[in-house]
């Protein structure tokens, strides 16, 4: 029987080279909870936080509450011996095909760019899934901007070309960006994130991505970073993206995109908003902006912006009371 609604869980914090200061600004009190040796020397570039994850390089962990609630990790949760399909829903297919991952980025620098291989090629080459990718995002600088595909139909050759002159950037489509836009990144288009920018990244449950310039930067011990050129020329689509609009907003919601395993939506919340989970999904919910309070039937927690919870299939409706912007993912079913 499953007894409990809401579980809160443990941010995971990732260092990168790009990483800025933002996160570390949004998760000050989490990181030093962690922390076992200072709060600056473990995390000098705070450049992603996992808010939701299953796998091999990071399993969201519970956040300790009180019995009946359970303790662990996410996967512990779902090899357990509770009720697996109220917990994670009709849809679930167990840990091997985990539907998403949910993360925060914050770049202090223009991000290598990098292309995403389909899932027949992740399946073949790295035993993964394959990886499309929605961004949303929270905030960025002035004149901020991404990478999305390239400004025209090109040729291998002429990206292997300029991969050697050191000309990649003048082949590719540079977007500014704006608090609140939404990107749907495909499988073979080439991307990178730009210095200033923060976001929020749903995707499937998979790191198989492939770096093919770096702005020749230097790694720690003075090397060149290395590229996966060959692999990535194998998924790459040589041509320009194609623009994407999320849908109009219903009732303060948006959905940002749905692939065939997930649901992403943002919902702007002014007083409160009830959801319940059908049955077919959990949902991850992230807190964007804000402060407020989340509840089921017994208990009332607090919320504010970096927050992130596993919320049941089946059980009781949950209701988010403030002044609020809200990630919500779930795995998506027939009925979208």
């Amino acid at each position: 029987m499953v007894n409990f609604l809401i579980l809160r869980l443990t941010p995971i914090f990732k260092n990168c080279y790009w990483g800025g200061e933002k996160l570390k600004e949004i998760f000050e009190d989490e990181i030093i909870t962690q922390a076992t040796d200072g709060f600056s020397d473990r995390y000098p570039h705070l450049a992603e936080v996992w808010e939701f994850a299953c796998h091999m390089d990071g399993v969201s962990k519970l956040s300790p509450a009180p019995s009946p609630k359970p303790t662990g990790d996410i996967m512990t949760l779902s090899l357990s011996g509770l009720n697996r399909k109220k917990l994670f829903g009709s849809l679930y297919k167990g840990y091997a095909n985990f539907p998403f991952s949910v993360k925060l980025a914050d770049s202090a620098m223009d991000l290598p760019l990098q292309v995403n291989p389909d899932n027949e090629f992740a399946n073949l080459y790295e035993h993964q899934q394959g990886r499309n990718e929605i961004w949303y995002i929270m905030d960025c600088e002035e004149n901020s901007e991404i990478i999305y595909g390239f400004k025209e139909k090109i040729s291998p050759e002429m990206f292997k070309t300029a991969l050697t002159d050191n000309t990649v950037i003048s082949l590719v489509k540079k977007t500014k960006v704006k608090k609140g836009d939404v990107f749907f990144i495909k499988p073979g288009i080439i991307y990178a994130v730009g210095k200033g920018i923060t976001l929020a990244s749903v995707h499937e449950s998979s790191n198989a991505s492939y770096t093919v310039y770096d702005y020749n930067r230097l790694n720690e011990v003075g090397l060149l970073r290395q590229m996966q050129t060959e692999k990535a020329l194998q998924v790459m689509t040589f041509e320009p993206a194609e623009d994407y609009l999320p849908s109009a907003p219903v009732d303060g919601i948006i959905t940002l995109g749905k692939t065939s395993r997930y649901t992403a939506k943002v919902a702007k919340i002014t007083n409160f908003l009830t959801i319940e989970p059908d049955g077919d999904s959990f949902h991850n919910v992230v807190i964007l902006e804000g402060e407020g309070n989340i509840s089921d039937i017994d208990e009332m927690l607090p919320v504010r912006k970096g927050d992130t919870f596993f919320i049941p299939a089946s059980g009781v409706k949950y209701t988010l009371y403030g002044e609020l912007k809200v990630l919500i993912t779930y795995m998506t079913s027939e009925n979208g």
